[in-house]
């Protein structure tokens, strides 16, 4: 039986390369592809696919958000990441075993994909070589950014330095405003800084801002700091 895929991807161009790759193979169908992180989750909830391929630049969720929501539903869907990033970041995504590839949007991306999903189908992870040698860097590193800040401080991080107040935060996030100003100092006390300013110099290093912000945070590929979505609420209820 084909193994069933799910894509999660904001961009038509690659939205189209993945519908080609799963119509070259036929041991894969693409059951669904949403350019919206919760209508995904929610469909993926509904189809239960087997693979996910996720995009990790999507215009209502942060990245650490993205990989928080596809990692967390029930069932046991592997999950492919797809991205332009080539930070550490992404890297990241690494550090959860569901995560069987990452996958560097190049023009190797059906050979990388193939070997990727050929290795997750026999149980292993398949990684290209820089891939690999980049991610064996980073989690070596003893300041490796997941070994220093929580998993709470990585959700509102991205929000921080996108220079969201500390209550459009609480509200994007449903908490309230002194816990997002706790976590604030806590996450520059953690990192040895005395301002945002530096803060966001250390973010844009290391991938948390896809893009210099040019045009507001919608533009570089931050959601605008609203409240949780009526489909986002869904999915979390």
């Amino acid at each position: 039986m084909p193994s069933r895929i799910y894509h999660i991807e904001d961009d038509v161009l690659w939205r189209d390369a993945i519908d080609r790759w799963c119509a070259g193979r036929n041991d894969v169908t693409l059951v669904g592809s949403s350019g919206r992180l919760w209508a995904g989750v929610e469909e993926c909830l509904q189809l239960k696919p087997d693979i996910v391929v996720l995009d990790l630049i999507l215009p209502d969720a942060t990245t650490t958000r993205a990989l928080d929501a596809v990692l967390s539903m029930p069932g046991s869907s592997v999950v492919f990441v797809l991205t332009a990033m080539q930070s550490q970041l992404p890297l990241y995504a690494l550090t959860w075993p569901m995560v069987k590839g990452l996958i560097w949007k190049s023009p190797a991306v059906v050979e990388d994909l193939n070997r990727t999903f050929d290795t997750a189908m026999s149980g292993g992870r398949f990684l290209a070589a820089p891939v690999k040698n980049a991610f064996l860097v980073f989690r070596s590193a003893p300041d490796a950014f997941f070994k220093i800040l929580s998993k709470t401080e990585l959700e509102l991080l991205p929000h921080i330095i996108q220079g969201s107040s500390d209550g459009e935060i609480a509200l994007k996030n449903g908490v309230c405003c002194s816990t997002v100003k706790t976590h604030r100092l806590h996450i520059l006390r953690k990192l040895g800084m005395t301002s945002t300013e530096k803060l966001i110099c250390w973010a844009v290093i290391r991938g948390f801002l896809p893009a210099p912000l040019i045009g507001g945070s919608e533009a570089a590929g931050f959601p605008a700091a609203a409240g949780a979505s009526a489909q986002e609420k869904r999915v979390l209820a």
